[in-house]
Order: C-alpha cells, then structure tokens, then sequence
C-alpha cells in the first residue's frame, strides 16, 4: 500500500533523526534514554515497595518514603503523556503499508487508550496509598484494618514490572554480537534470582511478624491465634548477648 502524507518509510536510514509533524520516534535516542530511565525507576519502585511493607510502618514517616510516590507519579504521567506523542511501526491491520511510521495522532491515541498498556499504565500511577490516606485523614475515619489496605494497595505499583520486561526484551533484540546477548541473557537471569531473593526475605519477614498488614484483615479468632504462636522476629536468641529482630 502507498504511503500516505503522516507516514515515514522506516526503511530510510535517516528517518530517526527527525521528529515528523511533533511526533516522537520510537527509536529515538531521546525517546530510548527515557524509557531506560523509566525502566530504572520502575526497577527501584520493585526493591522499594516490598521492603517498605516488610520492614518499614504501614504510614510511612520518612521524608523519602513519604515524596517516593509522587515522584513516580510525575515521570509516569509524563511517560504516558509522551505515549500520545510517540509513533508505531505500522502493522497488518493498519491500512498502511506495513513497517512505515505512523504519525497520526488520532491513530496513535487510539491505538494507546485501546491496548492494556494504557490501563495497566494509568491504574499504577495514580498514587492510589497517599491519596486514600489523606481523604481519611481529612474526614478522620481512620482504623488498623485501612492501614493495612493502604500499605497492599502499593503493590499495585509493581504492576509496571510488565514495563520493564518489554523493556529488556528490546534492549536484548538490540544486541549487536552473539557476545552481547549472551550477557544480556545472563544478566537478565541474575537480576530475576536477586528480586526473587529480595520479594522472598521481604515476606519472610512479614509473615514473621506477630502482627503484620495480613494479619490485620484475619477474623478475630484467627488473629489472635496467629498472634500467641511463636514468631521467629519476636524469639529471643542467644549470641554476643541475648537479641530479637526489631521493626524499623
């Protein structure tokens, strides 16, 4: 099929060094730097979330805990924003000749608001712990059962692990020697073995815990059965003096 006039031949060698009609190239270098930087934030997002409610109060205090989420909010609303703004490779069912940038933005807006990345995308950047734990602040109705139902709702956040492994994948189809991918798939093999290790010792030390954000939902009677059995964090032990885990 012909070109029409939103349309660049991807073909052309030259095509990523300009931005046709306001549009972003997928494969630019800025476009490509940025999604790199989201990757890394969502990277730490994934460490932080889990020990935030393994280790640390289900109301956060720390000043850096406390602006975490809406810096994220920030960079992903800013990278949803630019997902309006950012062209596709065109493909079967397009009506367009296949592997031509498309530059229309009414085709990229629809193309985005109708995939899942958009709704996994806007469910894990609105904060949704500050914003339920300042409503019930401000209408003062708060409860134990609500503190842990803010501190689960961060989990929603680790949804955009979804975003990082697309984003591996393209940095493993860039590869550019046997060499690379083979360190590439190596180091991809490391870093799931570290957030396995990482998520599993932040819930061990949660369920650890004679009460913890789970506990909390547990009837009654449950709770305090959970409660008078012994919690490896709350034994003490013997050693260069008597010693227990302690919560942060």
């Amino acid at each position: 099929m012909d070109e029409g006039p939103g349309d660049v031949d991807l073909t052309d060698g030259n095509w990523r060094r300009y931005c046709p009609e306001g549009v972003l190239n997928p494969k630019a270098s800025f476009r490509r730097r940025w999604d790199h930087m989201v990757g890394l934030l969502v990277l730490a997002d994934v460490l932080i979330v889990p020990f935030q409610l393994g280790y640390m109060s289900a109301v956060p205090v720390n000043f850096f805990m406390i602006i975490w989420p809406w810096i994220l909010t920030v960079f992903f609303t800013a990278d949803m924003v630019l997902n309006f703004q950012t062209g596709f490779a065109a493909g079967p069912t397009d009506n367009q000749r296949q592997g031509t940038l498309v530059i229309d933005k009414a085709k990229i807006a629809h193309r985005y608001i109708f995939s899942k990345a958009f709704w996994l995308d806007l469910v894990t950047t609105i904060p949704w712990s500050p914003v339920m734990f300042h409503i019930h602040v401000w209408r003062g109705n708060w409860d134990e059962g609500l503190t842990a139902v803010i501190a689960l709702m961060r989990l929603l956040r680790m949804l955009r692990l979804r975003r990082l492994l697309l984003l591996w994948e393209r940095v493993e189809e860039g590869a550019s020697s046997v060499l690379q991918s083979h360190m590439f798939v190596l180091l991809r093999t490391l870093v799931i073995i570290f957030l396995f290790c990482h998520l599993n010792a932040c819930l061990w030390f949660v369920v650890g815990q004679p009460n913890n954000v789970l506990t909390i939902l547990l009837p009654g009677s449950m709770r305090n059965h959970f409660n008078d059995v012994h919690h490896w964090t709350s034994v003490e032990r013997e050693g260069p003096g008597k010693w227990i885990e302690k919560h942060m």
